[in-house]
């Protein structure tokens, strides 16, 4: 009687998967649609890479864009490339982990924008708007930047950071969350 054979079979099946995408001029968020769904639908073993070299941008985009890296349930690294400025870091600080070369800028300051309609409709909105801008950059920031410097920011001064600078203080708000 013949001893029947079995064959050995591997099966595989990606658990993982790594995207990377580069971002420069934080535009209008339809532009970023794709990388929004990817966000959203992506497993906890994916890893996003979203390397920036930015002067910043649309504050409408960068508040989805924090959102959306925030609830991604991928491990999603920021990589400074340049520049990281204004919009930028929004980005930069919903991220989980970061790479900051010591050559790399980084600046904090304050939204800007406009407003235009009747003069009870424009009051409300300013007044709406540094309420809420108060709120959401303390949430931000906080751990970042001192109590002190992000109350700077909101009255209108603009915070310059080294690579080196940036990579002390996130190290530092890496260890409070």
């Amino acid at each position: 009687m013949e001893e029947e054979v079995k064959e050995l079979k591997i099966y595989s099946v990606p658990l993982a998967s790594k995207y990377t995408v580069h971002l420069t001029d934080i535009v209008e968020p339809d532009f970023y649609r794709d990388l929004f769904y990817q966000l959203e639908n992506c497993s906890e073993n994916d890893v996003f890479e979203i390397v920036l070299n930015t002067y910043g941008g649309q504050e409408d985009t960068a508040i989805q864009l924090y959102n959306a890296i925030q609830s991604s349930p991928a491990t999603v690294v920021c990589r400074v490339s340049g520049y990281c400025c204004s919009a930028g870091t929004i980005v930069l600080l919903a991220c989980r982990s970061w790479v900051v070369p010591p050559n790399s800028k980084v600046m904090i300051h304050s939204s800007s924008g406009g407003t235009s309609g009747k003069s009870h409709e424009t009051q409300a909105m300013v007044e709406f708007e540094s309420s809420w801008l108060r709120s959401f950059f303390r949430g931000v920031y906080k751990g970042f930047l001192t109590d002190k410097e992000i109350e700077a920011v909101l009255d209108g001064k603009d915070i310059w950071f080294t690579g080196e600078d940036t990579v002390k203080r996130l190290k530092k708000l890496s260890k409070e969350k």
